[in-house]
């Protein structure tokens, strides 16, 4: 009894985080991360980073709880796999707490909970009612989701573009866009575009487990059409018809894609002699990633650039291993900024995620991701001498026992609801301002669709045959593990725990020692008493460093928010807007024991700000911008594009002035010097040329008006802008706007026209 208890709360803790941060959008800031607080005083609607590090603590107590019920029941333990998910804890302490950019924490602890929870359920998995249970409260929650993205397709799309083209103008200008920018123009593309992304924020993941809903509702209808009632069927199947349609309308090829191949896996369990063995998911995985390598070799030749792309992340990914990467990672947080100094010269896009989940741990984490790669291994590759034996095994694990249905419906039933309340309870807090009676209406619509389709779920998979279960989880595991290579969908806050639990429900586990009646007893207990105890040093090491990332970005949140606030007179008060922003900023950077690098970034926009909005004091608010610039936890190679942010600012402003100070003058090479420090690192940017050329052409005019002359030519450096942009032809969103090209070729000739071949860079 005592062991079921603590199985039984495991895999509800484990199952209920999974489906709650399915429910909710999280953002690691919820200030200065979108508008200037200056501008509007709404923060992101989103749960934060503290609410996250508290969900990735019930999922690490939660799984500790579920391993340590299957010690006490002796069902065996697979101690090699639970050690294994824990490698890389020292690791991401080691970027969470060591370095300036806490945020690391944000995402790799919940790495960390999510695979430690999904060796957990690889675990509970053994026993067909915990199977079943989570089967069907994963596919409730992608009912759920199904709810809020007809809802986002039908309702809130055609609500939010109106809007928008009412207030395109105001919008533009709460952000610094101009209309015609890359930033604008790709906003409005993904504006325009009708897609469902649920919480996720992104329609590719949201696909993922719309194919998820489709294959598992859809076999589960099938497999127990005759052993269940025909209103279960039809749920089930309804289900499976929403996700389809949703789908069709994301139109995302890679899970299109995916799904297909998790048909197909289906059908071929159905119809074989045998089930296929479970290392055919690993092989349809690594032929994903071979289908990148493939698309990458042939290159631009063809028009499809999907895959390209994809190729293009994973040689930066390379590039990046040789760059600073070493064998403890970069840090989750720190690769857009490698990405951006790493990719190749006609890759258009700078991506947070290489999008591939082997590559993103091991980028991220160094070695220790390795760590998680085997982890995946193990799940579908049985030991040359245990397979039969392992087959066997699972093959009793799926038989029904007395009462096991109603144990396994009800304790889907109830995990379902208690996630569903709490999850809309979240989101009321975190999107407050949206609360009304269509939010309300929508949200106990969607949880209402959540319990029932857990409920009948949980029943068709006790009902199914053993094999057609096996099947169902087992194509739901391809179809996540393949399009984890190519996609976001293991990465996110919001779908990661998701996706690695899912890919556990098809993990097939031998018997442990102390699970079959031939094994040592003697043996059993000695691992399990010198393993034991192990473990639970190593969980509470993880709690800890959790613990420390959720005081400090609670920390965090409210020092961003105290600073937001001071700005919510500016517009009423703008005489003091340079004040107020310059308490801002020291509000953000001098509390270093909370420090991050992006509360330090947001110090700098508002220094900058303040230097825009007051020319005659812009002298001091440059000066602190630059003094939180050098101080050491900024890091190569973002600190160099910071500094020549600050840089140009600073001579565009002295550029613009009659008189300069000796100082000023003294000061301009060295400012030059930084801008230019800045597209060495990030030569694919033509942004960062063009700055250079703006640089040097200022600091020309400040010197020829102080009597020097003109010593540098920038014309060399807007002509390598104009050639890095033409190189980013693959994405037109991507490249400078008409107007901007215009300004430099109109700046080249203002100064005498192209270089020769001979004068260039």
């Amino acid at each position: 009894m005592k062991a079921d208890l603590l199985r039984i709360a495991g895999f509800a803790g484990i199952a209920a985080v999974a489906a709650i941060r399915s429910m909710v959008s999280i953002e690691p800031n919820l200030w200065f991360a979108d508008v200037d607080p200056a501008r509007d005083q709404m923060p992101l609607l989103s749960l934060g980073a503290a609410g996250s590090h508290a969900l990735d603590l019930v999922l690490l107590l939660s799984a500790a709880l579920a391993i340590l019920g299957e010690v006490v029941a002796r069902r065996g333990v697979h101690w090699g796999l639970v050690f294994l998910a824990l490698v890389p804890v020292p690791v991401a302490a080691m970027h969470a707490h060591t370095g300036i950019i806490p945020e690391n924490g944000f995402r790799t602890d919940t790495w960390i909970a999510a695979m430690f929870a999904a060796v957990a359920l690889a675990h509970l998995g053994r026993d067909r009612r915990f199977r079943a249970a989570a089967l069907g409260v994963f596919l409730g929650v992608i009912a759920l989701l199904a709810v809020r993205g007809f809802v986002q397709v039908l309702v809130e799309h055609p609500a939010t573009v109106a809007f928008y083209e009412e207030t395109r103008e105001a919008f533009l200008a709460d952000r610094g866009w101009l209309p015609d920018s890359s930033a604008a123009r790709t906003y409005e593309r993904r504006l325009y575009q009708a897609e469902a992304t649920g919480w996720f924020k992104l329609s590719n993941p949201f696909s993922t487990m719309m194919g998820v809903g489709l294959v598992g509702c859809g076999a589960l209808a099938f497999a127990a059409r005759r052993a269940q009632p025909s209103g279960n069927t039809l749920l089930l199947a309804l289900a499976a018809v929403a996700s389809v349609v949703l789908l069709v309308v994301n139109g995302g090829k890679g899970a299109l894609l995916a799904t297909i191949v998790a048909i197909a896996v289906l059908f071929v369990s159905l119809r074989a002699a045998r089930l296929p063995s479970p290392r055919w998911a690993l092989v349809l995985a690594a032929c994903a990633l071979g289908a990148v390598f493939a698309r990458w070799l042939v290159g631009t030749r063809i028009g499809e650039t999907s895959l390209l792309f994809r190729g293009f992340y994973l040689e930066a990914g390379v590039r990046m291993l040789g760059q600073g990467a070493g064998p403890l990672g970069l840090g989750a947080e720190r690769v857009q900024e490698f990405f951006a100094a790493s990719k190749p010269p006609n890759c258009p896009e700078d991506v947070k995620s290489l999008h591939s989940i082997f590559a993103d741990w091991i980028i991220a984490l160094g070695l220790s991701g390795v760590a998680w790669i085997a982890v995946i291994w193990r799940f579908f590759w049985p030991s040359r001498e245990g397979d039969d034996g392992e087959r066997g095994m699972a093959e009793a694990s799926c038989e029904p026992d007395d009462g096991g249905e109603a144990r396994a419906r009800m304790l889907a039933l109830a995990t379902a609801a208690v996630a569903g309340v709490a999850g809309t309870a979240i989101a009321m807090r975190a999107e407050a301002p949206l609360v009304d009676g269509f939010w309300l209406a929508t949200r106990v619509l969607g949880v209402f669709a959540c319990v029932l389709v857990a409920g009948c779920a949980a029943t068709a998979a006790m009902a199914a045959p053993p094999r057609a279960l096996r099947a169902a989880l087992f194509a739901v595991g391809v179809l996540v593990l393949v399009h984890a290579q190519i996609e976001m969908v293991a990465w996110l806050p919001g779908s990661c725990v998701l996706a690695l639990l899912l890919i556990a429900c098809a993990a097939e586990l031998p018997a442990g020692r102390g699970q079959a009646e031939t094994a040592a007893p003697t043996a059993a207990k000695a691992d399990n008493a010198v393993l034991a105890p192990l473990l639970a040093v190593c969980v509470v090491v993880a709690a800890i460093s959790m613990g420390a990332s959720l005081w400090r970005s609670t920390t965090r949140a409210t020092h961003l928010e105290r600073a937001a606030r001071m700005l919510a007179v500016v517009r009423d008060e703008p005489a003091k807007e340079f004040d107020l922003r310059m308490a801002a900023a020291r509000e953000l950077f001098e509390s270093p024991y909370w420090w991050s690098r992006f509360a330090l970034e947001a110090a700098i926009g508002q220094s900058l700000a303040a230097a825009a909005a007051d020319a005659a004091r812009a002298g001091e608010a440059f000066a602190y911008a630059e003094r939180i610039a050098a101080t050491r936890q900024l890091r190569p190679p973002r600190k160099k594009a910071i500094e020549g942010d600050i840089a140009l600012r600073k001579l565009r402003h002295m550029a613009a002035r009659e008189r300069l100070g000796d100082d000023e003058i003294v000061s301009i090479l060295s400012a030059v010097q930084a801008v230019e420090d800045a597209v060495r690192v990030f030569p694919y940017s033509p942004r960062r040329w063009a700055d250079a050329g703006a640089a040097r052409e200022a600091a020309g005019a400040i010197r020829e008006r102080a009597g020097f002359g003109v010593d540098d030519d920038p014309r060399e450096f807007y002509q390598r802008a104009l050639d890095v942009n033409e190189a980013l032809a693959l994405d037109p969103l991507a490249q400078l706007s008409d107007r901007e090209v215009a300004a430099i070729r109109a700046a080249i000739e203002r100064l005498g026209g192209p270089l020769g071949a001979s004068d260039s860079l």
